[in-house]
């Protein structure tokens, strides 16, 4: 089993080529990729080409790669009955990495992807014997009731599909990864199963919505008066999404179980922003939360692009509690020697390009 290949879903988005070439750069001596291509040659362009954006060498990694022309939405992916019998009898593992990414959009039938192409891809490990790692979403944890501290702990079930709003049809990318997630936990009856619980990753950008903060901040030269507050943040890069998920997925002797690791980073405080934005030379004047919010309003001009909801997700402070406990992912990147970034050096670059644009 040991010499058994990988079968990858999802290799040409931007988490799957960082996950596909982190695995490839670790050793790992060949991967098969299911790949939306006409041929296997297409499906290998199509791959390299994926890995070369993701700053990999394309041409060296994408000759350890097998293309499995394929579909996620379709019966046994796409394949013939035969080919997906025969795809089943080399595998060793399993990573689920594909999606329907609409996120605030109703139900079709491209959102029923996400179930039916994990149904296939649990019928696929079962056949094997293969263990998978299903690449779940931390949006399936709004449905979730709070920990008496603000928290979600990692290892929960969530107990109903009902989103607070009652409609579930205006949620459709998390209500399927919901759905979805049931039936890879499922299939931990018969094969090893993790599920990764991944927060927002942003391609090339790592922190999308800190960079918004730090952007409003050096435009008002202003910081809210309590070093306390904090942004929250779950964003992470699609790099280290795909180092992190790599390095899991290779963890030997994994232990007959579901495991939820969510990627997170803690939030960034008043305090940390007004720190980095010293060290590059600038003092802020403070003022208290309300007056500073209806200034941010008033003199950043994108903000009004914005809907509401995405001023409160991206810019306004929030209490310094931990909205996600991340002691399980941690604790294995800890294992796998994979340093999480601190908030510090995730706002050195960003502060140091805003301060300069001022």
């Amino acid at each position: 089993m040991a010499n058994r290949q990988i079968f990858l879903t999802g290799a040409t988005g931007n988490v799957g080529s960082h996950l596909l070439g982190s695995l490839l750069e670790g050793g790992v001596e060949n991967v098969a990729c299911l790949v939306r291509a006409t041929s296997e040659e297409a499906g290998r362009a199509r791959v390299t080409r994926a890995l070369d954006a993701a700053g990999f060498d394309g041409a060296r990694l994408g000759a350890r790669v097998t293309a499995v022309p394929g579909n996620l939405s379709l019966p046994c992916l796409g394949m013939s009955e035969g080919a997906f019998a025969s795809l089943a009898g080399s595998l060793g593992q399993v990573i689920h990495c594909a999606a329907w990414l609409g996120n605030r959009e109703a139900f079709s039938i491209e959102s029923l992807a996400n179930v039916t192409g994990t149904t296939a891809v649990v019928e696929l490990c079962v056949r094997a014997g293969a263990p998978l790692d299903y690449i779940s979403s931390i949006g399936v944890l709004q449905w979730t009731m709070e920990e008496g501290d603000g928290s979600l702990p990692e290892c929960v079930l969530t107990a109903s599909p009902e989103p607070p709003d009652g409609r579930p049809g205006q949620h459709a990318y998390y209500f399927s990864k919901w759905m979805a997630e049931q039936v890879a936990i499922y299939a931990a009856a018969q094969v090893p199963v993790t599920v990764h619980r991944v927060g927002d990753v942003f391609s090339h950008i790592a922190d999308a919505p800190l960079s918004a903060v730090v952007r409003a901040v050096a435009m008002m030269k202003t910081l809210p008066e309590d070093d306390a507050l904090c942004w929250s943040q779950h964003s992470i890069s699609d790099a280290f999404a795909g180092r992190a998920l790599a390095a899991i997925a290779r963890r030997p002797n994994r232990e007959l179980r579901v495991m939820h690791d969510i990627a997170h980073v803690e939030g960034a405080s008043v305090a940390d922003v007004r720190r980095s934005f010293e060290a590059n030379g600038m003092e802020l004047s403070r003022l208290p939360l309300d007056a500073w919010l209806t200034a941010l309003r008033r003199d950043v001009p994108w903000l009004g692009m914005l809907t509401e909801w995405q001023i409160d997700y991206l810019v306004i402070p929030k209490h310094p509690l931990p909205r996600f406990v991340n002691r399980c992912f941690t604790a294995a990147l800890a294992a796998c020697d994979v340093v999480m970034p601190t908030i510090g050096a995730r706002l050195a670059p960003i502060v140091a390009m805003a301060a300069g644009a001022v």
